[in-house]
Protein backbone atom coordinates (compact mmCIF):
# COMPACT_ATOMS: atom_id res chain seq x y z
CA UNK A 1 0.00 0.00 0.00
CA UNK A 2 1.28 3.22 -0.72
CA UNK A 3 0.11 6.48 1.10
CA UNK A 4 0.30 8.66 -1.86
CA UNK A 5 -2.21 6.23 -3.73
CA UNK A 6 -5.20 7.58 -1.49
CA UNK A 7 -6.66 11.02 -2.56
CA UNK A 8 -7.75 13.63 -0.25
CA UNK A 9 -11.34 13.21 -0.88
CA UNK A 10 -11.19 9.37 0.20
CA UNK A 11 -8.96 9.58 2.89
CA UNK A 12 -11.80 12.18 4.42
CA UNK A 13 -14.47 9.67 3.60
CA UNK A 14 -12.70 6.81 4.82
CA UNK A 15 -10.62 7.87 7.90
CA UNK A 16 -11.33 10.84 9.27
CA UNK A 17 -15.32 11.47 8.59
CA UNK A 18 -15.33 7.97 10.57
CA UNK A 19 -14.17 9.27 13.61
CA UNK A 20 -16.93 9.52 16.37
CA UNK A 21 -17.15 10.18 19.51
CA UNK A 22 -14.39 8.18 21.98
CA UNK A 23 -15.78 5.45 23.87
CA UNK A 24 -13.05 6.16 26.84
CA UNK A 25 -10.29 8.46 27.13
CA UNK A 26 -7.45 5.73 25.13
CA UNK A 27 -9.73 6.10 21.54
CA UNK A 28 -9.74 9.10 19.28
CA UNK A 29 -11.99 11.58 18.90
CA UNK A 30 -13.22 13.28 15.85
CA UNK A 31 -12.51 16.84 15.30
CA UNK A 32 -15.56 17.60 16.02
CA UNK A 33 -16.06 15.80 19.54
CA UNK A 34 -12.74 17.24 20.16
CA UNK A 35 -13.89 20.83 19.38
CA UNK A 36 -17.39 20.57 21.48
CA UNK A 37 -15.83 18.52 23.91
CA UNK A 38 -13.24 21.42 24.78
CA UNK A 39 -14.98 24.27 23.69
CA UNK A 40 -17.25 24.41 27.42
CA UNK A 41 -13.49 24.67 29.44
CA UNK A 42 -12.04 27.10 26.98
CA UNK A 43 -12.16 29.77 29.53
CA UNK A 44 -10.98 27.73 32.64
CA UNK A 45 -7.25 28.36 33.70
CA UNK A 46 -5.06 25.99 32.65
CA UNK A 47 -6.71 26.20 29.01
CA UNK A 48 -5.02 28.81 25.90
CA UNK A 49 -7.61 28.22 22.91
CA UNK A 50 -5.91 28.72 19.39
CA UNK A 51 -6.85 29.24 16.11
CA UNK A 52 -4.07 27.89 13.81
CA UNK A 53 -5.63 30.22 11.00
CA UNK A 54 -4.94 33.35 14.09
CA UNK A 55 -1.13 32.05 14.23
CA UNK A 56 -0.71 32.74 9.98
CA UNK A 57 -2.33 35.94 10.01
CA UNK A 58 -0.47 37.20 13.01
CA UNK A 59 2.29 34.75 14.14
CA UNK A 60 4.16 37.31 16.42
CA UNK A 61 0.43 38.13 18.04
CA UNK A 62 -0.55 34.63 18.95
CA UNK A 63 3.13 33.84 20.52
CA UNK A 64 2.87 36.90 22.77
CA UNK A 65 -0.22 34.98 24.16
CA UNK A 66 1.21 31.20 24.25
CA UNK A 67 3.97 33.43 25.92
CA UNK A 68 1.35 35.02 28.55
CA UNK A 69 -0.24 31.94 29.16
CA UNK A 70 2.82 30.33 29.89
CA UNK A 71 4.28 33.40 32.14
CA UNK A 72 7.16 34.35 29.89
CA UNK A 73 8.04 37.87 29.25
CA UNK A 74 11.45 38.12 28.07
CA UNK A 75 11.47 40.04 25.13
CA UNK A 76 14.45 38.24 23.57
CA UNK A 77 12.05 34.51 24.09
CA UNK A 78 9.64 35.74 22.47
CA UNK A 79 11.36 37.36 19.53
CA UNK A 80 13.16 33.99 18.96
CA UNK A 81 10.51 31.70 19.80
CA UNK A 82 8.83 33.57 17.01
CA UNK A 83 11.38 33.50 14.42
CA UNK A 84 11.51 29.90 15.34
CA UNK A 85 7.74 29.52 14.53
CA UNK A 86 7.65 30.98 10.80
CA UNK A 87 7.64 28.51 7.83
CA UNK A 88 11.06 29.56 6.43
CA UNK A 89 12.52 28.52 9.33
CA UNK A 90 11.44 25.53 9.72
CA UNK A 91 11.73 24.74 6.37
CA UNK A 92 14.89 25.88 6.55
CA UNK A 93 15.67 23.19 9.74
CA UNK A 94 13.33 20.59 8.09
CA UNK A 95 15.04 17.85 9.52
CA UNK A 96 14.50 18.88 13.28
CA UNK A 97 10.54 18.91 12.60
CA UNK A 98 10.77 15.15 10.91
CA UNK A 99 8.36 12.58 12.12
CA UNK A 100 10.31 9.42 11.01
CA UNK A 101 10.87 8.05 14.29
CA UNK A 102 6.83 8.47 14.71
CA UNK A 103 5.86 7.03 11.69
CA UNK A 104 8.60 3.95 12.21
CA UNK A 105 6.34 3.22 15.74
CA UNK A 106 3.08 4.33 13.91
CA UNK A 107 3.27 2.48 10.57
CA UNK A 108 2.99 -1.19 10.95
CA UNK A 109 -0.05 -0.30 13.71
CA UNK A 110 -1.62 0.64 10.76
CA UNK A 111 -0.56 -2.24 8.44
CA UNK A 112 2.14 0.49 6.65
CA UNK A 113 5.62 -0.37 5.64
CA UNK A 114 8.05 0.78 8.39
CA UNK A 115 9.15 3.35 5.81
CA UNK A 116 5.77 4.59 4.33
CA UNK A 117 5.43 8.04 4.31
CA UNK A 118 9.75 9.10 4.87
CA UNK A 119 10.77 11.83 3.46
CA UNK A 120 7.53 13.45 3.86
CA UNK A 121 7.49 16.18 6.74
CA UNK A 122 5.13 18.26 8.12
CA UNK A 123 6.64 21.66 6.99
CA UNK A 124 4.68 22.83 3.89
CA UNK A 125 2.69 25.50 2.50
CA UNK A 126 -1.06 25.60 2.57
CA UNK A 127 -4.02 25.23 4.98
CA UNK A 128 -7.33 24.67 4.25
CA UNK A 129 -8.04 22.27 1.10
CA UNK A 130 -11.56 22.09 0.89
CA UNK A 131 -11.53 23.27 -2.70
CA UNK A 132 -9.82 19.95 -3.64
CA UNK A 133 -12.84 17.86 -1.82
CA UNK A 134 -15.68 16.81 -3.77
CA UNK A 135 -19.34 17.75 -2.81
CA UNK A 136 -20.28 14.46 -1.42
CA UNK A 137 -17.32 15.23 0.96
CA UNK A 138 -18.12 18.84 2.08
CA UNK A 139 -21.45 17.85 2.60
CA UNK A 140 -20.49 14.81 4.93
CA UNK A 141 -18.38 17.85 6.53
CA UNK A 142 -21.10 19.81 6.84
CA UNK A 143 -23.42 17.47 7.99
CA UNK A 144 -20.98 16.31 10.96
CA UNK A 145 -20.77 20.24 12.14
CA UNK A 146 -24.47 21.10 12.24
CA UNK A 147 -25.02 17.69 14.37
CA UNK A 148 -21.92 18.07 16.92
CA UNK A 149 -20.56 21.58 16.52
CA UNK A 150 -23.47 24.00 16.11
CA UNK A 151 -25.44 22.98 19.14
CA UNK A 152 -22.62 23.50 21.11
CA UNK A 153 -20.29 26.19 19.43
CA UNK A 154 -23.46 28.17 18.18
CA UNK A 155 -21.71 28.87 15.02
CA UNK A 156 -22.75 27.52 11.75
CA UNK A 157 -18.79 26.89 10.82
CA UNK A 158 -15.78 27.19 11.27
CA UNK A 159 -15.08 30.54 10.16
CA UNK A 160 -18.18 31.73 12.27
CA UNK A 161 -17.50 29.94 15.15
CA UNK A 162 -13.88 31.92 15.14
CA UNK A 163 -15.53 35.15 14.19
CA UNK A 164 -17.80 34.62 17.17
CA UNK A 165 -14.31 33.68 19.80
CA UNK A 166 -12.41 37.12 18.63
CA UNK A 167 -15.45 38.90 19.61
CA UNK A 168 -15.65 36.90 23.14
CA UNK A 169 -11.90 37.93 23.52
CA UNK A 170 -12.92 41.07 22.67
CA UNK A 171 -15.42 41.69 25.39
CA UNK A 172 -12.80 39.58 28.00
CA UNK A 173 -10.75 42.14 27.35
CA UNK A 174 -12.92 44.97 27.20
CA UNK A 175 -14.00 43.58 30.81
CA UNK A 176 -10.42 43.10 32.02
CA UNK A 177 -9.92 47.21 31.11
Amino acid sequence: FDPSDISIDAFMQEAFLKLGEPRDVAEFASLFHHFASWWPRRNEPGVLWLFYDDMKEDLEGQVKRVAAFLGVDDAETIAMATERSTFAYMKEHAGQFDEKRAKQIRNPCAGLPVTAGEGVGKVRVGGGQRHLLSDATKAMIDSLWERICQPVLGAKDYDDWRCSWHKEIDRLRTAEH
